[in-house]
């Protein structure tokens, strides 16, 4: 049974007016730790809307009825809410490359954006519903930290490979500085002389 069909239709209203801290960048994206403004958004196309709305439908089904309450009930967040969607799923197909990091980040945007929903609803919920939903979302805030925590060890790894690649470069660097040198002298003049010419 869908949560969304046991709220009334204020507390469905109510959500939906909350829906704008849903929505979310991976936290760990460079471009996205600041929270981003209409300015850095790409524009509302329909093209986009659908890209958008089709990421939602495969990730995170639960959102789409509240994307559509919120057109119906205020369609200039909702383009902004669409916005964000789009800019999401764009950094994150540019760590498509990057497995581990991309199946990560996409575990990290469907928490914090249940974990969202969830305290909205926490919000509009009966007693009786509160305490199950408080129980929720303390699972979620747990596994956004594990997620935290792997996301971090990823690019310590990155970081440790990338290290490692720099120390071999710069022993073979010192190993071979004679041979760098005569063949930096034979650069220099081989400019010079074309410089002449």
């Amino acid at each position: 049974m869908k949560w969304n069909a046991l709220l009334s239709t204020a507390a469905s209203l109510a959500l939906v007016t909350v829906l704008g801290l849903t929505v979310r960048f991976p936290v760990h994206a460079a471009a996205a730790t600041p929270e981003t403004d209409a300015r850095s958004l790409p524009r509302f196309t329909e093209e986009r809307e659908a890209a958008a709305l089709c990421f939602v439908k495969k990730h995170l089904p639960e959102l789409a009825p509240l994307l559509e309450q919120l057109k119906k009930n205020n369609n200039g967040q909702y383009q902004h809410e669409i916005r964000e969607i789009f800019q999401a799923t764009e950094w994150l197909a540019d760590l498509q490359d990057d497995t581990k990091r991309y199946e990560l980040e996409l575990k990290i945007w469907k928490a914090e954006n249940k974990a969202h929903m969830l305290a909205a609803r926490l919000t509009t919920a009966a007693e009786d519903e509160k305490k199950k939903l408080d129980l929720e979302l303390q699972a979620l805030a747990k596994d956004l930290v594990e997620l935290d925590v792997a996301i971090l060890e990823v690019k310590a790894e990155q970081l440790d490979k990338e290290l490692g690649e720099v120390k071999d470069e710069l022993a073979k660097a010192k190993d071979n500085r004679e041979m760098q040198v005569k063949d930096r002298y034979e650069q220099l003049l081989e400019k010079a002389k074309k410089k002449r010419k």
